[in-house]
């Protein structure tokens, strides 16, 4: 049977002030948690690959996995996932230590993208906290509590428990004045997806800074790299860019250890 998750999914509110710990609406449902996150265990499982590496769009703004994902309906023991979600704590210490104190359930947080797959490498890189200041972002398009400015709002995947999260991307409208930062997922879907947006629906509303991988045929021909891929979109963005450069060595943030991380291939900076 499918789970039912519209009574369980709670809505946020709240700034970070003073570090003061941020709140949520509503009181946190432990048995609710722990139903959910085996059903996922078990769909996860079962179906071998990654429920977000594509954008799948949940049925509400206020659920959390994609109208495709058809979850069973699970009584989990809550003493079992108490004792998995310590494990998992004690793997990301180093992040639990940091926002235990301002985010509500932390290590519930931690667990989820654990087992959605997420707390792994460069897929947990953002723009670093120096450049997203001097670039005056107000709004972060793709975030996570952990690499984010948690003064700013930003989409994110849990924006149940993820204080200032605003909801899912796939439901974001931007608003007018917002300095927003894309940096998306790197893969394929999720560039594509954002690239369509901004030139069809958003761009004008707001500022985008743009961080997105050299991956099209042109850019790389320039640079004499491999050519692997054609994306076409991406060349359509920089074709309407009012800014563009190449960088090597860009300077991103890695929300997991805390640190100043730089990838080994050059990326596209696009402003529109």
């Amino acid at each position: 049977m499918e789970l039912i998750l519209n009574d369980y999914i709670i809505q946020l509110g709240g700034k970070r002030k003073n570090s003061k710990k941020l709140k949520r609406s509503t009181s946190f449902d432990l048995q609710k948690e722990a139903n959910f996150m085996k059903a996922i265990e078990i769909y996860i499982h079962e179906h071998s690959f990654d429920i977000f590496f594509q954008p799948l769009k949940p049925e509400s703004p206020e659920l959390i996995v994609p109208a495709e994902v058809k979850l069973r309906n699970v009584n989990a023991h809550v003493e079992e996932y108490l004792n998995n979600i310590k494990a998992v704590r004690k793997m990301y210490q180093n992040i639990y230590d940091r926002f235990k104190n301002i985010i509500p359930h932390t290590d519930s947080l931690i667990y989820r993208y654990y087992i959605f797959g997420y707390l792994i490498g460069n897929i947990s890189l953002s723009v670093s906290p120096r450049i997203k200041k001097e670039w005056g972002i107000t709004h972060e398009l793709f975030g996570a509590f952990y690499n984010v400015d948690l003064n700013n709002t930003y989409c994110s995947l849990f924006p149940d428990l993820e204080p200032n999260s605003v909801g899912n991307v796939l439901f974001f409208t931007p608003k007018k004045g917002d300095i927003i930062l894309a940096n998306p997922p790197y893969v394929n879907e999720w560039i594509n997806w954002m690239i369509n947006k901004i030139l069809n629906e958003w761009r004008g509303i707001a500022t985008f800074h743009i961080v997105i991988p050299v991956w099209d045929r042109r850019t790389r021909r320039r640079l004499q790299l491999e050519t692997k891929h054609g994306f076409y979109e991406i060349e359509k963005l920089i074709d309407q860019s009012t800014e563009h450069s190449v960088i090597d060595k860009f300077e991103f943030y890695n929300g997991i250890n805390n640190k100043i991380s730089y990838l080994r291939d050059p990326v596209h900076y696009i402003k529109i």
